[in-house]
């Protein structure tokens, strides 16, 4: 039973398409839920791939994340410490959300002067953390 996602382009929403089967998904014509229309383009849906956290920690770009950090940019911190903030604090054991918040709401952040220097130390600490508990036989751990 597949549900896909088309665009409509009546009401330029994204809307998803429940089928009984994958035979009357290619032989009955998609309906927009919302407006109606059958002017529906067909979306490529999303999909993961399941990675280790030493894989996600050795994908990290630190030039294209330092050099979003270069302008001193008050907003610019706060986006860049939120999504940080999101994708590591749990692993790393950090408060880059806090600090996003908190820079968002205005205030100036000492921590903000070398943030790129702070990350990227806690990166390398958990690389080699999972690095040598591969080495030693235990299994490092994977994202949920």
């Amino acid at each position: 039973m597949p549900i896909y996602q088309y665009d409509c382009n009546v009401c330029s929403k994204r809307v998803d398409v429940f089928f009984r089967s994958i035979s009357a998904a290619a032989t009955k014509q998609a309906v927009c839920p919302r407006c109606g229309s059958t002017e529906l383009t067909r979306a490529m849906s999303t999909f993961t791939r399941r990675r280790t956290s030493l894989q996600r920690l050795e994908d990290i770009d630190h030039v294209r994340d330092a050099a979003k950090l270069q302008g001193h940019d008050p907003a610019a911190f706060a986006e860049w410490a939120k999504h940080a903030g999101r994708e590591w604090d749990e692993e790393l054991g950090t408060n880059w959300s806090e600090l996003g918040e908190r820079a968002e709401a205005g205030e100036d952040l000492a921590e903000r002067v070398d943030a790129d220097y702070a990350f990227r130390y806690r990166v390398e600490d958990e690389k080699h953390r999972l690095g040598q508990a591969a080495q030693d036989g235990q299994p490092a751990s994977a994202d949920p």
